[in-house]
């Protein structure tokens, strides 16, 4: 390199000397691209600028987009900003979580959670939403399921086929080579964990049933006619977050915390048969809580989970319950009614009443779901209430009170 910068500071007239320049200045500008180029390759597929096309249908017509993307150890991911701009929406990364807007919805996305938050409804990814050199990432698998879910737009992959970089040699030359997109881009099945131990000091024997199925038995041979088994699912925890307050308080760390706490005063003052989808930090789908409590043959699931708004003065509890007319429908309608006035009369707080929205956790589950969204993260001073022992317990108070009026109802039917 000596050489070539002595080249191309003198200050010589001859011809033999500027094209000596000149030649050291081709040959250095040749050897820069090859070093950039080598280096983007061994860099590895997420640094090549990966696109991905689309499909939006929106009001009867399709229109067509890409999006960059991008391997995050093993699974490929998309560019949210470019999705939602894709579909005529905007994308923002916030401290902690994503907020996206289209139309009027907004959707509120946790960083390294699959926890997505509506004004209408809670559900979770496959995939966590990661956050790489400053930009939110969505597993390619979640995006149609998601925007179906969040936006109510049909979404879908229009590209089976990405562009690799794969260097081979030819005639002295580096020649970028074109491959179908192969398993290694597949996101891989994730590995069931063993759930928690149920909390109760009597064996559960029940026949194991098939995880295609969801673990799900017969709503038949569920719905007994009293409630007599308890279910109580902590939403999130391991590396699913969920919401996180300005003040750290975790949705995770808060729902397990109330959790444990419902189940000791269920355990002391009712006949329930009780069961935790966890008892401790761990990551847990949606899939594996829906076959544990169908193997527990609950007979009502109540999964506790923090509310989230752009809002920071949004405060209060709410209940929501799943659509439908079934048996299993019109009894969680009238489980979530009881907790609502329950939570009310024991917090003292605002209760936003009883949503009726899609809950996934009711997919294939063989017993009524209710979720319960204790109070707003976003609010800096219902998060500063909610780390309290004093206001988990008048938490725990509203629920159990909720629960005990309509275990008297049934009892009187």
């Amino acid at each position: 390199m000596s050489t070539i910068w002595s080249g191309l500071r003198c200050k010589c007239n001859s011809e033999k000397h500027r094209g000596d320049v000149l030649y050291h200045t081709k040959h250095w500008r040749k050897r820069v691209l090859v070093s950039f180029f080598l280096m983007a390759l061994l860099a590895g597929p997420g640094a090549m600028g990966l696109t991905a096309s689309f499909e939006v249908s929106t009001g009867g017509e399709a229109r067509h987009f890409s999006a960059a993307a991008r391997d995050v150890q093993g699974v490929l991911y998309i560019s949210l900003a470019e999705l939602l701009a894709g579909v005529g929406g905007d994308c923002r990364v916030l401290p902690a979580r994503v907020q996206m807007e289209y139309g009027m919805r907004t959707v509120l996305v946790g960083l390294n959670s699959v926890g997505v938050n509506t004004s209408q409804q809670s559900f979770d990814l496959s995939h966590p939403v990661v956050l790489v050199e400053g930009k939110a990432w969505m597993a390619k698998d979640d995006v149609p399921p998601f925007f179906e879910r969040a936006f109510v737009l049909e979404v879908s992959e229009q590209q089976k086929q990405l562009p690799t970089p794969v260097a081979a040699q030819g005639n002295g030359r580096v020649v970028v080579q074109e491959l179908p997109l192969t398993e290694e881009w597949v996101a891989p099945a994730p590995e069931s964990p063993t759930p928690a131990e149920p909390l109760t000091a009597e064996p559960v024997s029940v026949a194991p049933t098939s995880p295609a199925q969801g673990g799900a038995p017969t709503p038949a041979a569920i719905l007994r006619k009293h409630i007599e088994r308890v279910v109580i699912d902590p939403g999130h925890g391991g590396n699913d977050l969920g919401t996180v307050g300005a003040g750290g308080l975790a949705e995770k760390t808060l729902s397990l915390s109330v959790a444990k706490r419902l189940a000791a005063h269920l355990k002391e003052t009712t006949p329930l048969k009780l069961f935790m989808t966890r008892d401790e930090d761990s990551d847990l789908t949606v899939r594996e809580r829906v076959a544990f409590a169908n193997r527990q043959q609950g007979d009502l699931l109540i999964s506790l989970h923090a509310g989230a708004s752009f809002s920071s003065h949004a405060h209060g509890v709410a209940v929501f319950s799943p659509m439908g007319k079934d048996k299993l429908g019109t009894r969680a309608q009238r489980l979530a009614e009881g907790l609502a006035v329950g939570l009310g009369e024991a917090t003292e707080s605002s209760v936003q009443g009883v949503r009726v929205v899609p809950l996934r956790l009711q997919e294939g589950l063989g017993m009524p779901c209710v979720l319960v969204e204790v109070g707003y993260l976003t609010n800096t001073a219902e998060e500063a209430l909610l780390q309290t022992e004093a206001y988990q317990e008048r938490l725990v108070q509203g629920i159990v009170k909720g629960i005990t009026q309509v275990l008297q109802d049934e009892e009187e039917l």
